[in-house]
C-alpha cells in the first residue's frame, strides 16, 4: 500500500508503479481530494481513494478569523474541517473537476 502525503505525490507513485507492471498488487491513496485525482477514482481503478481536503471551506474560516482578529474579537485556537474519505463507491457525490 502507498498513503502519500497529497495527490500529486499518489500520482507519481502510480506511474512508478506502472512502469514496474504491479498495478494489480499495490493499493494507492492520496490526501487532497483533488480535481486529478478525483478523475483517477471516476475512470480508472489504479487509486483506491484520497482524503478530501476542503480548501474552500478553510480559507473561509481563515478569513473569518483574520477579521476577527482585525476588529480585536475573541475566537478560538483551533477550529476543526471535515475531511472526507472519497472512493470508488462514493465517487459520484463529489464533483470530479473542482475542488469541494
Amino acid at each position: 500500500m502507498v498513503m502519500s502525503l497529497n495527490d500529486r505525490a499518489a500520482i507519481g507513485a502510480l506511474a512508478a508503479i506502472k512502469d514496474q507492471g504491479v498495478t494489480d498488487k499495490i493499493a494507492i491513496y492520496g490526501v487532497d481530494g483533488s480535481p486529478d485525482i478525483k478523475n483517477f477514482l471516476a475512470n480508472t481503478n489504479d487509486i483506491q481513494g484520497t482524503v478530501a481536503q476542503s480548501p474552500i471551506q478553510m480559507g473561509r474560516k481563515v478569513t473569518e478569523v483574520i477579521e476577527r482578529m482585525m476588529k480585536h474579537q475573541s475566537y478560538k485556537k483551533e477550529y476543526l474541517i471535515p475531511v472526507h474519505l472519497v472512493n470508488k463507491d462514493n465517487i459520484g457525490q463529489y464533483t470530479i473537476t473542482g475542488w469541494q
